[in-house]
Protein backbone atom coordinates (compact mmCIF):
# COMPACT_ATOMS: atom_id res chain seq x y z
CA UNK A 1 0.00 0.00 0.00
CA UNK A 2 3.22 2.10 0.75
CA UNK A 3 4.39 1.57 -3.19
CA UNK A 4 0.91 2.35 -3.86
CA UNK A 5 0.18 5.53 -2.00
CA UNK A 6 3.67 6.94 -3.22
CA UNK A 7 2.77 6.46 -6.95
CA UNK A 8 -0.81 8.04 -6.27
CA UNK A 9 1.17 11.04 -4.98
CA UNK A 10 3.91 11.59 -7.62
CA UNK A 11 3.03 10.08 -10.41
CA UNK A 12 -1.00 9.82 -10.97
CA UNK A 13 -0.79 12.65 -8.90
CA UNK A 14 0.04 16.35 -10.73
CA UNK A 15 3.09 15.08 -12.88
CA UNK A 16 0.20 13.07 -15.09
CA UNK A 17 -2.07 15.75 -15.79
CA UNK A 18 0.13 17.91 -16.05
CA UNK A 19 1.98 16.24 -18.60
CA UNK A 20 -1.07 15.28 -20.52
CA UNK A 21 -2.43 18.69 -20.84
CA UNK A 22 1.72 19.95 -21.66
CA UNK A 23 1.20 17.32 -24.44
CA UNK A 24 -1.54 18.35 -26.36
CA UNK A 25 -1.10 22.04 -26.44
CA UNK A 26 2.48 21.27 -27.58
CA UNK A 27 1.01 19.29 -30.17
CA UNK A 28 -2.05 21.43 -30.64
CA UNK A 29 0.51 24.53 -31.32
CA UNK A 30 2.37 22.61 -34.07
CA UNK A 31 -0.62 21.76 -35.54
CA UNK A 32 -1.95 25.34 -35.26
CA UNK A 33 -5.73 24.16 -33.42
CA UNK A 34 -7.04 22.41 -36.85
CA UNK A 35 -9.26 20.29 -34.81
CA UNK A 36 -10.72 23.54 -33.31
CA UNK A 37 -10.66 25.93 -36.27
CA UNK A 38 -11.40 22.97 -38.54
CA UNK A 39 -14.14 21.30 -37.45
CA UNK A 40 -15.76 20.55 -41.01
CA UNK A 41 -12.46 19.02 -41.77
CA UNK A 42 -12.54 16.89 -38.99
CA UNK A 43 -16.14 15.36 -39.81
CA UNK A 44 -15.07 14.68 -43.53
CA UNK A 45 -12.27 12.56 -42.56
CA UNK A 46 -14.85 11.03 -40.34
CA UNK A 47 -17.65 10.36 -42.56
CA UNK A 48 -15.66 9.45 -46.06
CA UNK A 49 -15.68 6.37 -48.10
CA UNK A 50 -13.98 3.52 -46.96
CA UNK A 51 -9.49 2.56 -48.13
CA UNK A 52 -8.02 -0.50 -47.44
CA UNK A 53 -10.87 -1.97 -45.92
CA UNK A 54 -12.34 -0.53 -43.18
CA UNK A 55 -14.13 2.81 -43.20
CA UNK A 56 -12.93 6.12 -41.57
CA UNK A 57 -15.85 5.77 -38.80
CA UNK A 58 -15.43 2.35 -38.20
CA UNK A 59 -12.10 3.08 -37.22
CA UNK A 60 -13.18 5.50 -35.10
CA UNK A 61 -15.97 3.49 -33.20
CA UNK A 62 -13.31 1.01 -32.31
CA UNK A 63 -10.86 3.65 -30.69
CA UNK A 64 -13.72 5.48 -28.91
CA UNK A 65 -14.81 1.39 -27.37
CA UNK A 66 -11.21 1.36 -26.16
CA UNK A 67 -11.62 5.35 -24.80
CA UNK A 68 -14.63 5.48 -23.52
CA UNK A 69 -15.22 3.96 -20.16
CA UNK A 70 -15.94 3.99 -16.79
CA UNK A 71 -13.31 7.26 -16.20
CA UNK A 72 -16.12 8.84 -18.77
CA UNK A 73 -19.16 8.61 -15.97
CA UNK A 74 -17.84 7.58 -12.26
CA UNK A 75 -14.32 9.23 -12.65
CA UNK A 76 -16.07 12.50 -13.30
CA UNK A 77 -18.50 12.05 -10.35
CA UNK A 78 -15.56 10.88 -7.72
CA UNK A 79 -13.53 14.30 -9.39
CA UNK A 80 -16.47 16.36 -8.23
CA UNK A 81 -16.49 14.69 -4.89
CA UNK A 82 -12.30 14.67 -4.49
CA UNK A 83 -12.24 18.47 -6.04
CA UNK A 84 -15.52 20.58 -5.71
CA UNK A 85 -17.27 21.47 -9.17
CA UNK A 86 -14.33 23.54 -9.86
CA UNK A 87 -12.57 20.20 -11.16
CA UNK A 88 -15.05 20.39 -13.92
CA UNK A 89 -13.86 23.52 -15.21
CA UNK A 90 -10.16 21.54 -15.32
CA UNK A 91 -11.62 18.70 -17.01
CA UNK A 92 -13.23 20.75 -20.19
CA UNK A 93 -9.70 22.72 -19.94
CA UNK A 94 -7.56 19.18 -20.09
CA UNK A 95 -9.94 18.00 -22.90
CA UNK A 96 -9.95 21.37 -25.06
CA UNK A 97 -5.99 20.38 -25.67
CA UNK A 98 -5.75 16.59 -25.14
CA UNK A 99 -8.52 15.14 -27.46
CA UNK A 100 -5.64 15.91 -30.18
CA UNK A 101 -2.95 13.35 -28.47
CA UNK A 102 -5.54 10.81 -29.72
CA UNK A 103 -5.38 12.25 -33.18
CA UNK A 104 -1.23 12.14 -32.84
CA UNK A 105 -1.62 8.87 -31.75
CA UNK A 106 -3.69 7.35 -34.90
CA UNK A 107 -1.82 9.29 -37.10
CA UNK A 108 1.58 7.69 -36.10
CA UNK A 109 0.03 4.37 -35.78
CA UNK A 110 -1.33 4.83 -39.22
CA UNK A 111 2.16 6.32 -41.06
CA UNK A 112 4.26 3.34 -39.27
CA UNK A 113 1.78 0.48 -39.56
CA UNK A 114 3.16 -3.05 -41.19
CA UNK A 115 1.35 -4.95 -43.75
CA UNK A 116 1.53 -9.08 -42.60
CA UNK A 117 0.44 -11.80 -45.18
CA UNK A 118 -1.75 -14.57 -44.00
CA UNK A 119 -2.50 -16.65 -45.96
CA UNK A 120 -2.72 -14.68 -49.28
CA UNK A 121 -4.56 -11.88 -47.18
CA UNK A 122 -2.64 -8.64 -46.06
CA UNK A 123 -3.31 -8.03 -42.40
CA UNK A 124 -2.43 -4.41 -41.11
CA UNK A 125 -0.73 -4.45 -37.49
CA UNK A 126 0.96 -1.41 -35.80
CA UNK A 127 0.30 1.54 -32.62
CA UNK A 128 2.84 2.65 -30.30
CA UNK A 129 4.79 -0.27 -30.03
CA UNK A 130 5.64 -0.12 -33.56
CA UNK A 131 6.60 3.07 -33.93
CA UNK A 132 8.19 3.72 -30.85
CA UNK A 133 10.50 1.20 -31.80
CA UNK A 134 11.04 2.47 -35.58
CA UNK A 135 11.82 5.90 -33.80
CA UNK A 136 14.54 4.16 -31.93
CA UNK A 137 13.28 3.93 -28.66
CA UNK A 138 12.96 -0.19 -28.55
CA UNK A 139 12.92 0.35 -25.06
CA UNK A 140 9.88 2.43 -24.67
CA UNK A 141 8.33 -0.01 -26.76
CA UNK A 142 8.89 -2.74 -24.94
CA UNK A 143 7.90 -0.75 -21.69
CA UNK A 144 5.06 0.22 -23.58
CA UNK A 145 4.16 -3.44 -24.27
CA UNK A 146 4.63 -4.47 -20.93
CA UNK A 147 2.38 -2.29 -18.99
CA UNK A 148 -0.96 -3.00 -22.08
CA UNK A 149 -0.37 -6.57 -20.73
CA UNK A 150 -0.55 -5.67 -17.14
CA UNK A 151 -3.09 -3.13 -17.83
CA UNK A 152 -5.35 -5.58 -19.90
CA UNK A 153 -5.65 -8.11 -16.92
CA UNK A 154 -5.86 -5.72 -13.88
CA UNK A 155 -7.60 -2.30 -14.69
CA UNK A 156 -8.24 -2.60 -18.48
CA UNK A 157 -11.20 -5.07 -17.43
CA UNK A 158 -11.70 -5.19 -13.83
CA UNK A 159 -12.64 -1.46 -13.24
CA UNK A 160 -15.00 -2.12 -16.03
CA UNK A 161 -16.53 -5.11 -15.22
CA UNK A 162 -16.78 -4.14 -11.54
CA UNK A 163 -18.65 -1.11 -12.11
CA UNK A 164 -20.94 -2.76 -14.39
CA UNK A 165 -21.38 -5.86 -11.57
CA UNK A 166 -21.74 -3.61 -9.04
CA UNK A 167 -24.26 -1.24 -10.48
CA UNK A 168 -26.27 -4.35 -11.53
CA UNK A 169 -26.61 -5.82 -7.89
CA UNK A 170 -27.61 -2.47 -6.45
CA UNK A 171 -30.23 -1.85 -9.15
CA UNK A 172 -31.38 -5.28 -9.91
CA UNK A 173 -30.15 -7.80 -7.53
CA UNK A 174 -28.33 -9.44 -10.01
CA UNK A 175 -24.93 -11.78 -8.26
CA UNK A 176 -21.75 -10.16 -9.35
CA UNK A 177 -20.31 -14.15 -10.61
CA UNK A 178 -23.63 -14.36 -12.96
CA UNK A 179 -22.72 -10.81 -14.47
CA UNK A 180 -19.12 -11.82 -14.67
CA UNK A 181 -20.09 -14.80 -16.97
CA UNK A 182 -22.06 -13.05 -19.47
CA UNK A 183 -19.60 -10.29 -19.47
CA UNK A 184 -17.28 -13.20 -20.17
CA UNK A 185 -19.79 -14.88 -22.75
CA UNK A 186 -20.06 -11.22 -24.84
CA UNK A 187 -16.74 -10.61 -24.84
CA UNK A 188 -15.25 -14.24 -26.25
CA UNK A 189 -18.15 -13.81 -28.56
CA UNK A 190 -16.92 -10.42 -29.93
CA UNK A 191 -13.33 -10.56 -30.34
CA UNK A 192 -13.24 -14.75 -31.73
CA UNK A 193 -14.57 -13.15 -35.02
CA UNK A 194 -11.22 -10.50 -34.85
CA UNK A 195 -11.06 -7.30 -36.35
CA UNK A 196 -13.80 -7.45 -38.53
CA UNK A 197 -16.42 -8.60 -35.84
CA UNK A 198 -15.11 -5.82 -33.28
CA UNK A 199 -15.43 -2.94 -35.63
CA UNK A 200 -18.78 -4.43 -37.26
CA UNK A 201 -19.88 -4.41 -33.33
CA UNK A 202 -18.95 -0.67 -32.24
CA UNK A 203 -20.13 0.56 -35.24
CA UNK A 204 -23.15 -0.23 -34.24
CA UNK A 205 -22.89 -0.33 -30.17
CA UNK A 206 -20.81 3.06 -29.82
CA UNK A 207 -22.89 5.59 -31.52
CA UNK A 208 -26.09 3.79 -30.10
CA UNK A 209 -24.90 4.40 -26.96
CA UNK A 210 -22.85 8.02 -27.94
CA UNK A 211 -26.80 9.02 -28.47
CA UNK A 212 -28.08 7.75 -25.58
CA UNK A 213 -25.44 8.69 -23.02
CA UNK A 214 -25.95 12.26 -24.22
CA UNK A 215 -29.30 12.20 -24.65
CA UNK A 216 -30.05 11.04 -21.10
CA UNK A 217 -27.65 14.29 -19.77
CA UNK A 218 -29.31 16.56 -22.02
CA UNK A 219 -32.42 15.48 -20.51
CA UNK A 220 -31.38 16.13 -16.74
CA UNK A 221 -29.89 19.47 -17.85
CA UNK A 222 -33.01 20.63 -19.32
CA UNK A 223 -35.18 19.83 -16.50
CA UNK A 224 -33.21 21.73 -14.38
CA UNK A 225 -32.56 24.26 -16.38
CA UNK A 226 -33.32 26.95 -13.55
CA UNK A 227 -30.45 25.92 -11.68
CA UNK A 228 -28.08 25.84 -14.88
CA UNK A 229 -26.45 29.31 -14.00
CA UNK A 230 -25.77 29.03 -10.43
CA UNK A 231 -24.21 25.24 -11.52
CA UNK A 232 -22.05 26.98 -14.10
CA UNK A 233 -21.06 29.70 -11.96
CA UNK A 234 -19.74 27.33 -9.77
CA UNK A 235 -17.68 25.35 -11.86
CA UNK A 236 -15.78 28.96 -13.04
CA UNK A 237 -15.01 30.61 -9.28
CA UNK A 238 -14.53 27.22 -7.95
Amino acid sequence: MQILSLLNTYVFGPALPIAVFSAGLFISCKLKFFHLTKPMTVIRGITGAKRDGTSPFKAMSVALAGTLGVGNIAGVAAAITAGGAGSIFWMWLSALFAMILKYAETVLAVKHRRIINENGVNRFTGGAFVYMSEGGRRHLGLLFTVLCIVTSVSMGSIVQSNAIAVSLESSFGLEPCVCGAILAFITFFVISGGFSKVSEITFYAVPLFCLLYTGISLYIIVINASRLPDVVSQIVTE
